[in-house]
């Protein structure tokens, strides 16, 4: 009689599990590009300064579909209802790009069918995430490195490379309002790569050699 009763009482209990599942959070998805920022490539003919973007390093603990967050012990947690709307590295591709191109006098140089004796300078363009962090609540941080290089390689000297960390407030406490940060810092350093890239070409004077 008990092992007719525990039997019956299997399909139910499964039953009851896969509810819980169903009726669970419904996932959210976020950006790392600002709202505002430019979506469209210059044309390559009206541009002053090429720009060719490589892959984007990021630590292995970031690259994740899920946003990561610092727990109260520094710990990293992964937030299993709170995704990136692309792939991680991509994120930050697109959106340190997207600030880079808002300028009309830089375009992305075109993957093929560019003339290597074209007398606009192009560029190399290594972005990399060393630390990503987002405390809710608290603060959010962005340490990077990039590298610019004058193309060809080898014949315009060796690639400057850059870092810079940025740390700014939370206002809020949920992970909307740290990723609204984290699209401003996104934003600042596209803008020092921004004028690295105008100043190395001679479009602007007093810059620096990382654009700060």
């Amino acid at each position: 009689m008990h092992r007719l009763l525990f039997r019956s009482l299997i399909p139910v209990a499964c039953a009851a599990v896969l509810a819980g599942c169903a009726g669970g959070k419904e996932p959210s998805f976020y950006t790392l590009q600002a709202p505002t920022e430019a979506a469209i490539t210059p044309a390559v003919r009206a541009a002053s300064v090429l720009v060719v973007p490589g892959p984007v390093r990021v630590p292995d603990a970031l690259d994740k579909p899920e946003v990561v967050v610092l727990s109260g012990a520094q710990q990293v947690i992964p937030l299993p209802t709170d995704l990136w709307r692309s792939q991680f590295g991509e994120e930050v591709k697109t959106a340190v790009l997207g600030t880079v191109l808002a300028d009309s006098r830089i375009a992305q140089a075109p993957a093929a069918g560019y003339a290597q004796g074209n007398a606009i300078p192009k560029y190399a363009l290594h972005l990399g995430v060393d630390r990503m962090d987002i405390a809710l609540g608290q603060y959010a941080r962005l340490d990077a490195t990039w590298s610019l290089q004058r193309l060809p390689a080898g014949m315009a000297g060796a690639p400057t490379v850059c870092r810079a960390s940025w740390q700014r407030e939370v206002p809020g406490s949920s992970v909307q309002d740290a990723v609204a940060v984290h699209q401003a810092l996104m934003q600042e350093w596209g803008l020092r790569i921004r004028r690295q890239l105008l100043g190395q070409s001679g479009q602007i004077s007093g810059i620096s050699g990382c654009g700060g």
